[in-house]
C-alpha cells in the first residue's frame, strides 16, 4: 500500500479538518489568481473605454470603471489574505495534532511490543522513528500538503481560463506541462529508494550516539574516545553519502523543470503575440494570456520542492507506519487477576531466544503462596529467564505457568504483573526526584509510606543528608548516585508497590557486605505472607530460603532447603565452598 494512503487511513480521524484545510486552499490560491485577471480588466479599461467589459455592467465613466476595479481589487486581496491565515492555521494544527497522535500511538505500540523486538532492533534507530521521521512528517503536513493541493487548482483553473480566451494558445502552452510531470514521475521514482537509505543511515548514527552516551564512563575508562569518534564519523560519513546521492538527482530537478517551463512561456509569448497582432485576441486578454502564463508555469518550479519534501516525508511515513503496523505478538487475557494468592506452577515449560536452541526444557517445578525460593546457577543457565516467562516478557514455546492454579494467559498483562515487585540488577531510574523513583509505579503514594519503604530499603539516612532530602534530582538513570543507592531506591520501589509476588534478581549486587545483611534483615521482616523469588549469585542470601532449585543448561538438577543441598555435596555445596573459600 502507498505510504499517502496509509496516512490518510491513519488521519481519518481528521477528515472534517482536512477537508476545511483543503477548502481554505483552494479558495486562496482562487483570489491569488484573479487579480491576474484583473489586470486584463484594466488593460481593457484603458483600451476600450466606454466599450469596455465592466462598462458592459452598467459602469459607463471610465474613472468609475477604474475606482470600481480598485475596489473589487481591494475585496480580493483582503479574502486571498483571509483564506491564508485560515489555510496556514489549519494545517499548522492538524500537523501539530497528527504528529502528537502518531507519537504517542507509535510509543505507545512500541511499549506492547515483545521484548524480542528489541533484541534485533536498535534503540537509537526506535529513537529516529519516533522523533526525527515524525517531524519530517509535520514539515511536510505544514506546507507540502498545501502546495500540491494549490498547484493542482492553480493548474485548473488558469487551464479553463486559457481555453476561454485561445484554445490554440492553451493547446500549445500546455505541450510543456506533460514534459514537466513526467520530469517530475521520473525524478520522484529515482528519489524514493535514495530517501529510504538517508533515513535508515540516520538511525543507525542516532543509534551510535545513543549507545556511547549511555555508556560515556565505559568509553572515558577504557580511553576510548579517539576509536568511537573514529566510527561515529565512518557511520557519519555513510550517511552523508546517502545524503548526496539524494541530493545530486534532487539538484538536477528544478534546472530541468526550468527548461520546460521556458518552452511554454514562450509559446504564449510569441504565438500569443502573432495571435493579438492579426486581431485574433484582443490586447487585454493577451495581457491575461501572458500573467497567467507565468502563474501557470513558475509555479511548477516548487515541485521539485514539493516532490524533495513529500518523497522524504513518504519515506519517514513507511518507517512510522512499519512501526505501527508491527505485530503485538504477546496479548492479555480477558481475566483480570485481583486477589493474587502467590501460588506458582511451571509445568513442563520449554522456551528458547528467537533463532537459538531451548534454554529451558521441560522445566517444572511448584511454588506454594508466601514460600521464599531461590534459583541459582552459572550464568546463562536460565535463571533470570524464569522471572521474564513468569510476567510474560516472553512467552514459552510449549507447556504452561499457572498462578493461584490459573494460566497466566487467562490474564490482562496489566492485572498480572500488577502482582510483582521487581527488583533486578539492570536498574531504571527516571530523570527526577528521589521521592518520584520511590513512588514509580505507585504515583498517588503519601510521603509517609515513601519513606517508610526508604526506612525499610535502609537509604532514609543517606537521602536526609541530602539538601533537598527526598526532592533531589538525582539525574537521568540516577547517575549522581553510586550503584549501591540505585539498586537501594529500586528495592524501596518495590516495598511500597507491595506486591504479592517480590522478585529479587540479584538485588544486592551492588551493595556491601554490611548493606547486604542490613537489606536481607529488612528483606526477611518484609516477606512475611508474600511469595518472594530471588535470583542470586551470593549463596549468602538465600540460606534461609524455604527451598533452593539449582538450574543447569535450562533444568533443575538439584532442589532442596541449604542444608539439604550442602547434605549432598553436589553442585549447590561444590559453588557454597568455592564462595566460602573466596570470602
Amino acid at each position: 500500500m502507498h505510504p499517502l494512503i496509509k496516512l490518510l487511513r491513519y488521519s481519518k480521524r481528521y477528515k472534517l479538518d482536512i477537508i476545511l484545510a483543503t477548502v481554505y486552499s483552494m479558495l486562496n490560491k482562487l483570489f491569488d489568481i484573479l487579480p491576474e485577471v484583473l489586470i486584463g480588466v484594466a488593460v481593457d479599461i484603458v483600451v476600450k473605454r466606454q466599450h469596455s467589459f465592466i462598462a458592459k455592467l452598467g459602469i459607463t465613466n471610465v474613472i468609475y470603471q477604474i475606482v470600481f476595479l480598485g475596489g473589487l481589487t481591494g475585496i480580493i486581496w483582503i479574502l486571498e489574505s483571509l483564506f491564508q491565515y485560515l489555510y496556514s492555521l489549519k494545517w499548522c494544527f492538524l500537523a501539530q495534532n497528527l504528529q502528537h497522535d502518531i507519537r504517542i500511538d507509535a510509543y505507545t505500540h512500541v511499549q506492547q511490543l515483545p521484548m524480542e523486538y528489541f533484541e534485533d532492533k536498535a534503540t537509537g534507530n526506535i529513537m529516529s522513528i519516533l522523533n526525527d521521521d515524525i517531524n519530517q512528517l509535520e514539515r511536510f503536513m505544514n506546507d507540502g500538503i498545501n502546495q500540491i493541493i494549490q498547484i493542482f487548482v492553480s493548474t485548473i483553473i488558469i487551464t479553463a481560463i486559457f481555453f476561454v480566451i485561445s484554445a490554440k494558445v492553451a493547446l500549445l502552452t500546455f505541450i510543456a506541462i506533460p514534459l514537466i510531470l513526467l520530469g517530475s514521475f521520473y525524478f520522484r521514482n529515482k528519489l524514493a529508494p535514495l530517501y529510504l537509505s538517508v533515513r535508515n543511515q540516520s538511525g543507525v548514527v542516532n543509534s551510535k550516539l545513543n549507545n556511547n552516551l549511555v555508556g560515556i564512563a565505559t568509553i572515558k575508562s577504557f580511553t576510548a574516545e579517539n576509536y568511537e569518534i573514529a566510527e561515529l564519523k565512518r557511520l557519519s560519513y555513510a550517511y552523508n553519502n546517502a545524503n548526496k546521492k539524494a541530493i545530486i538527482l534532487s539538484s538536477a530537478i528544478i534546472p530541468v523543470i526550468r527548461m520546460s517551463i521556458m518552452l511554454g512561456f514562450l509559446i504564449s509569448l510569441i504565438y500569443g503575440g502573432i495571435l493579438t497582432l492579426n486581431g485574433t485576441i484582443a490586447v487585454a486578454s493577451y495581457s491575461i494570456l501572458i500573467f497567467l502564463s507565468q502563474r501557470l508555469l513558475w509555479p511548477l518550479t516548487y515541485l521539485a520542492t514539493v516532490i524533495d519534501t513529500y518523497q522524504r516525508s513518504m519515506a519517514s511515513v513507511n518507517r512510522v507506519m512499519g512501526l505501527l503496523n508491527t505485530p503485538i505478538t504477546i496479548k492479555g487475557g480477558d481475566r483480570e487477576l485481583i486477589h493474587c494468592q502467590g501460588s506458582i506452577d511451571f509445568n513442563q515449560v520449554n522456551f528458547g531466544y528467537k533463532n537459538r536452541e531451548l534454554l529451558l526444557k521441560g522445566l517444572s517445578f511448584s511454588i506454594a503462596a508466601g514460600e521464599t525460593i531461590a534459583f541459582v546457577g552459572v550464568t546463562g543457565s536460565g535463571k533470570s529467564t524464569i522471572v521474564k516467562l513468569l510476567m510474560r516478557f516472553y512467552d514459552s514455546v510449549a507447556g504452561d505457568i499457572l498462578i493461584d492454579g490459573n494460566k497466566i494467559t487467562q490474564y490482562s498483562l496489566t492485572s498480572l504483573r500488577k502482582q510483582f515487585g521487581l527488583v533486578s540488577q539492570d536498574t531504571f531510574l527516571i530523570d527526577g526526584t528521589i521521592a518520584q523513583n520511590i513512588a514509580y509505579g505507585s504515583f498517588d503514594a503519601p510521603i509517609d509510606k515513601i519513606i517508610k519503604a526508604a526506612q525499610i530499603a535502609r537509604i532514609d539516612g543517606f537521602i536526609n543528608n541530602l539538601p533537598d532530602k527526598y526532592n533531589t534530582n538525582i539525574g537521568e538513570n540516577g547517575q549522581k548516585l553510586s550503584g549501591g543507592q540505585r539498586q537501594r531506591i529500586a528495592l524501596a520501589r518495590a516495598i511500597l508497590k507491595d506486591p504479592p509476588i517480590l522478585i529479587l534478581d540479584e538485588a544486592t549486587s551492588s551493595l556491601d557486605n554490611h548493606t547486604e545483611s542490613l537489606i536481607q534483615e529488612a528483606l526477611e521482616s518484609i516477606q512475611g505472607e508474600r511469595t518472594t523469588l530471588i535470583i542470586a549469585h551470593r549463596l549468602s542470601t538465600i540460606v534461609n530460603a524455604h527451598k533452593i532449585y539449582v538450574i543447569k543448561q535450562g533444568a533443575i538438577v538439584e532442589s532442596g532447603n541449604h542444608n539439604q543441598l550442602l547434605a549432598k555435596g553436589g553442585m549447590y555445596a561444590n559453588l557454597w565452598n568455592l564462595q566460602l573459600h573466596q570470602s
